[in-house]
């Protein structure tokens, strides 16, 4: 059943019979086989993720975008957002996190991530950023950004999207351009699971994968807000997201899997760091600027850098 996946070949007979056996057998053997490879990288490391520009009005549920509060809507001057960004990433250094993932969430404005990027440059981690237009990148490109997040558009699986192919082309373009100019820059490519898709779905983005052979896979599986009208789709299932990860590591033996802590708690990080994954990101911050799942995250984590 592995023989075209260690080979590097996708075939939808094979990714459909692992998604569809229950058999422990064979699930052993496709989570042993990726076991074997992930234990090449020993060390496993944490990121947290920041949403701006809402990142400095949290109150309720959401604990990184104040999500459906008055107060997500509110202008704050620019010493406000910096002192708060200051505020909840400053013991950031105490949980050994490597990385910071920067995020818009609704009302992107270019000058507010300049005043994020201004304010933590001042931590000794990596910087991600995903922009909404690539083009905005030009006018971060003096910042060190350590990697761009690409999901292109999240459209991948929506069977009404015709045309997600020509808009990945437009988007590889402008990244290829970056990547010339800036050969330091790396990517990191947002792998959705549980947002409908199809065995069809998911190799096309496996494939997609291939052609642009990313140093970072980032699986993101599909958590909807609470209260939302997503809230109601049927939730990944542990065995789903175990078979994916062990996918993706017998396919890509040498890249770097990170994986997003899940808010609906559907996490089993012991068995997700032994078979794939190298990063967690998704370490949030709450209005208290503790890391508010670090301790769950680390509790069932081996292997922590």
């Amino acid at each position: 059943m592995f023989e075209n996946l260690e080979n590097n070949k996708i075939t939808y007979d094979e990714i459909n019979e692992i998604l569809d056996t229950n058999d422990p057998i064979k699930i052993n053997e496709l989570t042993n086989k990726a076991r074997e490879i992930q234990s090449k990288h020993p060390k496993i490391y944490l990121e947290t993720d920041i949403f701006y520009p809402n990142i400095y009005s949290v109150t309720n549920d959401c604990p990184t975008c104040g999500f459906q509060t008055p107060e997500s809507k509110r202008e704050y001057n620019p010493l406000y957002i910096k002192e708060v960004i200051e505020y909840k990433l400053h013991n950031i250094k105490d949980y050994n996190i490597t990385g910071i993932n920067c995020y818009s969430r609704c009302n992107y404005k270019i000058h507010e991530l300049k005043i994020l990027l201004d304010t933590i440059k001042k931590f000794d981690v990596d910087v991600n950023v995903k922009l909404d237009n690539l083009d905005d990148y030009f006018e971060i490109k003096d910042y060190n950004i350590h990697s761009l997040i690409i999901d292109y558009k999240n459209t991948t699986f929506l069977p009404s999207n015709r045309n997600v192919d020509k808009e990945f082309d437009k988007t590889w373009d402008k990244l290829l351009k970056i990547f010339k100019d800036n050969p330091q820059i790396k990517l990191t490519y947002e792998f959705m699971i549980n947002y409908s898709e199809t065995v069809d779905d998911l190799i096309k983005s496996l494939t997609h994968i291939q052609h642009i052979e990313p140093e970072n896979l980032q699986v993101v599986g599909y958590d909807p807000f609470y209260d939302s009208p997503g809230e109601y789709n049927p939730q990944y299932t542990q065995e789903y997201l175990t078979k994916i990860l062990a996918i993706l590591r017998i396919l890509y033996p040498k890249t770097n899997i990170k994986l997003q802590y899940a808010t609906n708690k559907n996490n089993n990080l012991n068995m997700d760091t032994e078979i794939a994954v190298n990063t967690i990101t998704g370490v949030y911050t709450n209005k208290t600027s503790h890391l508010y799942n670090v301790d769950e995250v680390t509790k069932h984590t081996k292997y922590l850098l």
